[in-house]
């Protein structure tokens, strides 16, 4: 296992901005960079955290990961994959018809963010953690 950062974004629809993205962080070269329409984005950093397996051991060990169910055509599914949402009190989200609150910030993910904003010059508010246990789970 390993952990990678990537960053999406989208510019706001009123921003009339035609700025690039922001410069890579602080000596990382993204391995891609994709520009799509409307200002959207995504640069992939590998190897963006050194101690990236005592990391992935430590977050496998203390952050509530669970399997959702997720309504998909109608029908309740569980998601393919284990996840986790930690973010600021307030910052909830709704997908496939569900509303979902953040979690608090565990340590790990307080030292990540920080490491995050650090590298990248960004503020951060959650996290939604992914973790794909083997070859068959997915998006």
């Amino acid at each position: 296992s390993s952990i990678e950062f990537a960053v999406a974004a989208r510019r706001s629809p009123s921003s009339t901005s035609k700025r690039p993205p922001p410069p890579a962080p602080r000596g990382a070269e993204a391995e891609l960079h994709r520009a799509f329409v409307n200002g959207a984005w995504l640069s992939l950093y590998p190897r963006f955290v050194a101690e990236h397996q005592e990391l992935m051991a430590r977050l496998q060990e203390t952050l509530p990961l669970r399997q959702e169910e997720l309504l998909l055509f109608g029908q309740s599914k569980p998601t393919p994959r284990l996840t986790s949402w930690h973010g600021d009190p307030g910052c909830v989200y709704t997908y496939s018809g569900r509303e979902f609150t953040p979690e608090p910030w565990t340590t790990e993910l307080e030292r990540l963010r920080d490491y995050l904003k650090w590298r990248t010059g960004h503020s951060f508010n959650s996290v939604l953690v992914n973790f794909y246990r083997n070859e068959k789970d997915s998006m």
